[in-house]
Parts: structure tokens; sequence; C-alpha cells
């Protein structure tokens, strides 16, 4: 059984992030002061304090094969700064390592199971793929530039049955990309719907 902390040992400031997993019951958040606490239910379960914001958070089951060739699950919750760190948690050993600096605000961030591929869009719009496995380092997979128009604070993104990409800027242009193997190709949204005066503002599947 968790024990449970004190208020002024979590956040005494206001948070500004919160994710929580749907499958482990596991929590994050983040205060201004820098404060991240993560979760067990409503137990504090760790808290450790970053000098920068987090901007993404993301919770998966890593499936594996061992050396008996029997299928093992981890779960994982990666989280990535304005720096360009990413870290993850492991929750069955209570530890948090960093995997990899992509140099760069981390915007976006996905994992596609079938393929143990972590995808990652920087505020360069920079995309870069890190393949996981359980007997080396975290490895670069593949890396290169989106052509997307406007600031990268305007991305909106969606990730489709964890295979395709779906971004738009803000404006009337949707990009589709294939994880797996960078195909892509661009809709112009104005071209089939009936009021082409404002541009999207919000992107859900």
């Amino acid at each position: 059984k968790n024990e449970m902390f004190e208020d002024k040992e979590t956040h005494s400031e206001k948070i500004t992030k919160i994710e929580c997993s749907c499958n482990s019951n596991l929590m994050i958040t983040q205060d201004k002061s820098g404060n991240v606490v993560y979760w067990k239910g409503i137990n504090p379960i760790k808290v450790e304090t970053r000098s920068v914001p987090l901007t993404k958070i993301i919770f998966f089951n890593f499936i594996y094969e061992n050396k008996n060739n029997l299928k093992k699950k981890i779960k994982l919750c990666i989280l990535a700064d304005k720096l360009g760190i990413l870290t993850y948690f492991e929750e069955k050993r209570m530890e948090t390592l960093e995997l990899v600096n992509v140099q760069g605000s981390i915007k976006e961030i996905f994992y596609s199971e079938s393929i143990n591929i972590i995808s990652v869009i920087t505020s360069a719009y920079n995309f870069i793929q890190f393949k996981l496995s359980t007997e080396e380092d975290i490895v670069e997979f593949k890396r290169f530039k989106l052509s997307l128009t406007n600031s990268s604070e305007n991305l909106l993104s969606v990730i489709i049955d964890q295979t395709y990409l779906l971004l738009n800027t803000k404006d009337k242009y949707l990009k589709f990309w294939s994880i797996e193997n960078s195909d892509n190709f661009t809709i112009n949204v104005h071209s089939f719907i009936i009021t082409k005066k404002n541009n999207l503002n919000m992107l859900v599947f």
C-alpha cells in the first residue's frame, strides 16, 4: 500500500500539466515550479523536480521476446520536454532515466507497437524515429524534415491505428504520413468542404 504524501511534498504551485494512463492507473502531473509527481490512483508514488516544462507524456505497453522466445510486457511512460530530452519511467522499478536528446522542443510523440518505434516531432518540424530494444540503447532509425507551413505552435496532430500520422498547422492542408514507410500525401480541405473562409482548428480521430 502506498503512503499518502503531504501536500507540500507534491504540488505547492499551480499545476501546468496532467496526463493519465487508461490501462495502468498511472497519472503524472507537473506544476509551475517544476515538481513532477507520479501517481498510482490517488496516491503519489514518486516526486522529482525538473528545470524545464514537460511538453508531452505518453503511456504504452512495450512488448518483447525474452531469451526463451516468450513474449513479455513492460508498462512504460515516455516524457518529453522543451529542451528535447526524452526520459522514460518504468513503473515496476520506479526509475526515471534519460533516453535521448533530440535538440529542440518536442511538439508531438507517438509510439507504434507493431514495429516498436517511437516517433517525435520537434518545434523545427524534424521528424525523428527511434527503435526500442531490450538488448541495446535506443537507436535513431530515421530522420527527415516535415514540409509544413505556419508556426509549430499551431501544430495539430492525430495518430491513426498507430500507423498513420495526420498533421495540420491550422491552415487548409491535411498532411498524411505513413509512420512505417514515410509515404505521404496532401489534401486541400477547401476542395471538399462547403465553407472555404476558415481554416482548420481541430483534428479528432
